[in-house]
C-alpha cells in the first residue's frame, strides 16, 4: 500500500508541472555582404582651350608711292577675315592707316588714294579727301608719328581731324617738304607699337615698303641726301622694333619713292608678294 501511495504522488507531481517555453535567443546577424561598385565610364575632365583669335594692330611704314602696295595687303587680309583692331603709320603709310581706320575697308583706301594726282598738290588732296573725318568717329583707333623740327620732338598724334593731323605726319625728304615745321617721324616705331598694344592688339604686324637689302637707291641717287634718309629708315625697320610680331616686306626697289606716276605699277607688282606673305601669316594664326 505504501508503494501504491508513492506511485500515485509521483504521477500527481508530474502532471501538475507546467512546461515553461524556452526563450528563443535573438537571431545573430550573418556576415555583411558588400556589393562591388559597378565600373562605369571614367569621368571626362573638360579642358577649356582658349580659341579666341588674335587681334591685330597694323603698323604701316613710309615709302612714298610704294605705299600703294598696302592696298593689296589690306585686300588679302580681308579675304582671310583677320580681325584688325587698330592702325598706325608714318609718311604715306599714315594716310593708308588713317583712311582704313575710318571704315576698316581696303576698298575705301583704294578709292581715296585714287583721287591723288600730283605730288605738288598733296595738301589740297588731303584737305578734300580727309575733310570732316574725325579720329573719334573712326571704327578703330588710329595714330601717326610726327617730328617737329623746331623743338626736335617726336609726337604720336591720335586725336582730332585727319585733315589736320596727316599733314604733320606726311612730309619726307625728297618727296614732300615740311609742313608747319613738321615731318614724318620715320624712326619712331617703338612708340607706335606701344600705341597699338594699348588699344588691345595682341599681335603687331609691320607692313614695310622700304627694304634695305636690294642696294638700289630709294630716291634720286645712292649718295643723295634723300637716299641716305631712306636707307637709315629702312635699316631701322629691318631691326624689327620691340613688340613687332610679324613683318610683311614689299620689295619694290626698282620703283623710286617719289614716282607717283607709277602707282598702278606698284599695285600690280605687289600682288604676288602680298598673297604669299598673307598666306603664311593666315596659316600661322589659323585663318
Amino acid at each position: 500500500m505504501r508503494l501504491a501511495l508513492v506511485v500515485s504522488l509521483f504521477f500527481v507531481a508530474l502532471t501538475s508541472c507546467k512546461t515553461v517555453p524556452r526563450k528563443s535567443s535573438p537571431t545573430s546577424p550573418g556576415p555583411t555582404r558588400f556589393e562591388e561598385p559597378q565600373e562605369g565610364p571614367e569621368p571626362v575632365i573638360s579642358q577649356q582651350i582658349d580659341t579666341k583669335p588674335e587681334k591685330f594692330g597694323l603698323l604701316f611704314s613710309g615709302g612714298g608711292v610704294r605705299t600703294w602696295s598696302y592696298i593689296t595687303i589690306l585686300k588679302e587680309m580681308q579675304k582671310y577675315k583677320m580681325p584688325i583692331v587698330a592702325a598706325a603709320g608714318v609718311e604715306w603709310g599714315a594716310i593708308v592707316a588713317g583712311v582704313f581706320a575710318q571704315n576698316v575697308s581696303a576698298n575705301e583706301v583704294e578709292w581715296e588714294l585714287s583721287k591723288f594726282k600730283r605730288a605738288d598738290e598733296w595738301l589740297d588732296y588731303i584737305k578734300k579727301s580727309l575733310e570732316k573725318k574725325s579720329i573719334a568717329k573712326a571704327k578703330i583707333p588710329f595714330a601717326c608719328a610726327s617730328l617737329n623740327l623746331r623743338n626736335q620732338t617726336s609726337y604720336i598724334l591720335n586725336k582730332g581731324q585727319l585733315d589736320a593731323l596727316i599733314p604733320l605726319c606726311l612730309p619726307a625728304l625728297g618727296v614732300i617738304k615740311p609742313h608747319s615745321q613738321s615731318v614724318a617721324s620715320m624712326g619712331d616705331m617703338t612708340s607706335l607699337v606701344q600705341f597699338l598694344k594699348n588699344t588691345g592688339a595682341t599681335k603687331i604686324i609691320l607692313i614695310n615698303a622700304i627694304s634695305p637689302r636690294s642696294g638700289k637707291p630709294h630716291g634720286s641717287g645712292v649718295e643723295s641726301a634723300e637716299n641716305q634718309l631712306w636707307i637709315q629708315s629702312a635699316s631701322a625697320l629691318n631691326k624689327k622694333a620691340a613688340g613687332v610680331d610679324e613683318i610683311i616686306e614689299i620689295d619694290l626697289a626698282n620703283i623710286p619713292v617719289e614716282r607717283f606716276d607709277l602707282r598702278r605699277s606698284v599695285m600690280n607688282a605687289s600682288v604676288p608678294l602680298a598673297k604669299d606673305q598673307l598666306k603664311r601669316i593666315a596659316n600661322k594664326y589659323g585663318f
